[in-house]
């Protein structure tokens, strides 16, 4: 009988023991769990007040954008060279008043057409297409045969400007044409 006593008593023990240890974990992992909530709720407001800021930053840049877009629309309205915006395609987006001159066409007349219908040699348009095709990223000097509408062809010597991430496409600028 002692023995069974001694034994029941072991493991009284041992449960009080387990049950305290059990305690003292969960207590212990609550406090964890209470820390790592406390570190949650400060990342989360950490990560809005970076949003906030990230979004005044994007705010601001769309403006400078806009701007920009603005002031450059206007130079290539008001330049003296006549001016195509085209896509990577050669299809003509925008056109100012003096390359609408040199093509004896208007402005909207231009908008839409390929650039390849101006051109007094179309193979030599079609492989200055080709090759800013593979070379999208730098700016090249030419000079082309130009066929105006209804007009004698001449050549024109022309800078072609990459604007990826605009139109993904050229901005043409002529100079005089050789006459």
């Amino acid at each position: 009988m002692n023995t069974d006593r001694q034994r029941e008593s072991a493991v009284s023990r041992m449960r009080l023991r387990s049950a305290r240890v059990r305690d003292d974990l969960i207590g212990a992992q609550g406090e964890v769990l209470d820390e790592a909530v406390g570190l949650c709720g400060s990342l989360l407001r950490d990560l809005a007040r970076e949003r906030l800021e990230f979004d005044a930053r994007i705010e601001r840049l769309a403006g400078a954008a806009a701007r920009a877009a603005d002031v450059w629309g206007r130079l290539f309205d008001e330049m003296p060279l006549a001016g195509l915006e085209t896509d990577a395609g050669g299809l003509v987006l925008r056109a100012n008043e003096p390359a609408a001159m040199m093509l004896n066409v208007s402005v909207s007349y231009l908008q839409g057409r390929p650039i390849r219908s101006f051109s007094a040699h179309g193979g030599e348009l079609e492989q200055l297409l080709r090759m800013l095709v593979r070379q999208d990223d730098t700016c090249h000097r030419a000079s082309i045969a130009i066929r105006p509408h209804g007009g004698a062809p001449f050549r024109a010597d022309v800078t072609i400007v990459p604007c990826g991430g605009y139109t993904d496409g050229w901005v043409w600028l002529f100079e005089m044409p050789h006459l």
